[in-house]
């Protein structure tokens, strides 16, 4: 079957037609029986009809001042929808019984079908237009016909599109903060565009032979203030971030965030070379991802784990030939965390280790008191707030705070004392 695509969003077949229809569009002009009675009678007697909207077309010939005298080449344009598919050559049977020519030529195919309703009244196409009022339908098409309005005068501002690339391509729209510079509207419009824009764009970062990147490894038990830590130091150098999970794609969600934090890196989440490739500093490539690779355009990487980083790569990548050497020349700052303190290590060419540059207290955990050192009606504020409007309830059950009584025991933070 061959398709030509029309205006108005139709599919003009040619050589061979569907055998039945959802939806379809029928033109005829007026002197073949394709009148407004005979539309209204197809309607009437096609209970299967769902939706349905007519409009007559035609041109008018002026006299010297300018107004009509008559109408010529005047046709209707009737767009239908079914509630199930109906044969196509029923509907042609169907039209020929009340006195309408009718052949395969003037069936359309509806292809998009808020396009098909606006192209009635020609508000979405470059042609003179027909008066909405003249527009006969059992459904509210107003909206419809604004809408495809405002996508017809979007897709006429190139500037826009062109200024919306060159962004994407200068590295201001990245897939995450995409929101921020585009509406919905301007995204449906010109997706297809946008989508092009960031593979053309991956694929120049791909070919870079440089980047510049850090990359540091955060190990430490878990509540030590980790993933805490990590995030600050992306907000103090004011990067986005993109957090990732722990599952078997750890790239699965990312678009473009100048940082990203492995946070709770799993060894077997990644083999070692597609860990070594995404840590690479230097050398641009794309990374394994689950639906599409992804090419990496981020500032700093950071990696949490209850692991040492000799251990994290010792558990998994025993029987591989790269030595730790490669992963630990790529976290070239080291941290690890205590409850107490935060130790800080730089990574020497020289020694081929880490060297241990300082150490301080553990300020990540210094700056939450802990439940010990709150006063009892802080204590019930965490409860409430937590609770969100089942703090009612619990009013209901407690006359005073006096209710609500630390325990020393580990199993309960809080027990609420029988009236």
């Amino acid at each position: 079957m061959i398709t030509f695509i029309g205006v108005g969003g139709i599919n003009y077949m040619s050589k061979s037609f569907p055998t039945s229809l959802r939806s379809i569009e029928i033109v005829q002009k007026e002197e073949y029986g394709f009148t407004e009675e005979n539309i209204k009678k197809f309607i009437d007697s096609m209970p299967c009809i769902d939706r349905y909207a007519y409009i007559k077309h035609g041109r008018s010939v002026l006299n010297e001042d300018n107004l009509p005298i008559e109408d010529i080449d005047t046709h209707f344009h009737l767009d239908v929808w079914f509630k199930s598919p109906v044969p196509t050559q029923n509907i042609i049977n169907k039209l020929n019984s009340i006195g309408v020519k009718c052949e395969l030529q003037q069936l359309e195919k509806i292809k998009k079908d808020d396009s098909a309703v606006a192209y009635l009244t020609h508000e979405n196409v470059d042609k003179p237009t027909y008066p909405r009022e003249n527009l006969v339908a059992n459904f509210e098409t107003d909206d419809i016909i604004n809408k495809e309005v405002v996508k017809k005068s979007i897709r006429r501002n190139s500037d826009r599109l062109i200024d919306i690339l060159n962004n994407i391509d200068n590295g201001i729209i990245k897939e995450y903060n995409l929101h921020n510079y585009i509406s919905i509207v301007e995204y449906n419009t010109y997706k297809r565009d946008i989508d092009n824009a960031f593979n053309f764009r991956a694929n120049r970062l791909r070919n870079e032979v440089t980047r510049s990147m850090e990359c540091i490894f955060i190990s430490g038990d878990s509540g030590v203030g980790k993933s805490t830590f990590a995030k600050k130091m992306a907000s103090d150098r004011n990067l986005d971030i993109f957090v990732s999970s722990s599952s078997n794609d750890v790239l699965d969600g990312y678009g473009g965030q100048p940082c990203i934090i492995l946070d709770d890196l799993r060894p077997s989440a990644l083999g070692l070379a597609d860990l070594l490739k995404l840590l690479d500093n230097n050398t641009s490539s794309s990374v394994k991802s689950r639906y599409r690779n992804k090419v990496l355009e981020c500032q700093l990487i950071i990696i949490t784990s209850t692991l040492t980083i000799d251990n994290f790569f010792k558990n998994v990548f025993t029987e591989q030939p790269e030595t730790i050497i490669q992963l630990k020349r790529r976290c070239n700052l080291y941290i690890v965390m205590s409850k107490t303190s935060i130790k800080t290590y730089l990574y020497s060419q020289v020694k081929r280790d880490y060297n241990l540059v300082g150490e301080l207290d553990n300020f990540v955990l210094l700056q939450f008191k802990s439940l010990e050192e709150l006063k009892k009606e802080e204590q019930m504020d965490i409860v409430k707030r937590m609770i969100g409007s089942a703090g009612d309830m619990l009013k209901s059950v407690s006359e005073n705070l006096e209710d609500f009584m630390p325990v020393d025991d580990n199993d309960n933070v809080f027990k609420l004392l029988d009236n």
